[in-house]
């Protein structure tokens, strides 16, 4: 499609990889509004974005050479990347500072509460674009300016969540995901010491003592019916008998 003017150009059924619109980035210059697309190489209007970043990039300041470190607008979409459903197409990023206008394919204005959630992963869109460059923060080259779009809800192409990388992030939080990385389970208590063993009883002491060695037992006395205390010996001696001494008290 030829240019729309001499700095501007319509880019028709690019892919839209993320919505930088309804989700605009809040920086300290305020929000930014951004798409991320993805144009096939086949597209011919690829080419004429191309040919816009180049002529910007000769009419402006640098005159046709890209600063060192500099870069253009375009690069290619990797096989680990959105999937691999693009790989090989053209990816780029078209921003601006203010809300863009938002079109029906019949060219009627849409409001947000319209276009909203028609702005999805996959959605087929058309840009109305223009090129500048920057230089800011240690980066410099030619970007993407977005004027306007235009969504093209015919072309019904499904909703996709993309994945930028390789890495499938759902998958880790899906039922019986692997859980060979969680934390290792906290190791079981201890077991309880044994208690000690209860000291052995100590036998009571015996309040018999043991005759000392070599001491002579106590003698046994036989106490007579007037409180008299006597031996066996004397009492055998003054007419007592056994029978009479086992019947008296004695100690």
């Amino acid at each position: 499609m030829p240019m729309y003017d001499e700095t501007h150009a319509l880019i028709r059924d690019c892919v839209l990889l993320r919505d930088g619109v309804t989700q605009p980035d809040t920086t300290d210059a305020g929000q930014k509004y951004n798409l991320k697309l993805a144009i096939a190489q086949t597209n011919p209007d690829l080419a004429l974005l191309q040919q816009l970043a180049n002529q910007h990039l000769q009419s402006c300041p640098w005159r046709g050479v890209l600063p060192a470190g500099g870069r253009m607008p375009v690069a290619t979409i990797g096989a680990e990347e959105y999937d691999g459903q693009f790989t090989g197409w053209a990816i780029f990023r078209a921003k601006t500072n203010y809300l863009p206008p938002v079109y029906d394919e019949l060219g009627a204005a849409m409001q947000p509460m319209q276009y909203g959630p028609l702005l999805y992963g996959n959605q087929s869109l058309t840009l109305l674009i223009h090129c500048y460059e920057y230089d800011s923060h240690g980066n410099k080259g030619i970007g993407v300016g977005l004027d306007a779009l235009s969504i093209r809800a015919s072309a019904q192409r499904p909703r996709v969540e993309f994945r930028t990388g390789g890495l499938d992030t759902a998958s880790a939080f899906a039922p019986g995901a692997s859980t060979a990385w969680a934390a290792a389970p906290a190791p079981a208590p201890a077991p309880a010491p044994a208690p000690a063993p209860a000291p052995a009883p100590i036998a009571p002491a015996t309040s018999v003592l043991p005759p000392l060695p070599g001491a002579a037992p106590a003698p046994v006395l036989y106490t007579t019916a007037d409180g008299g205390k006597f031996s066996r010996e004397a009492l055998l001696a003054v007419g007592y008998t056994d029978a009479m001494l086992a019947a008296m008290p004695h100690s």
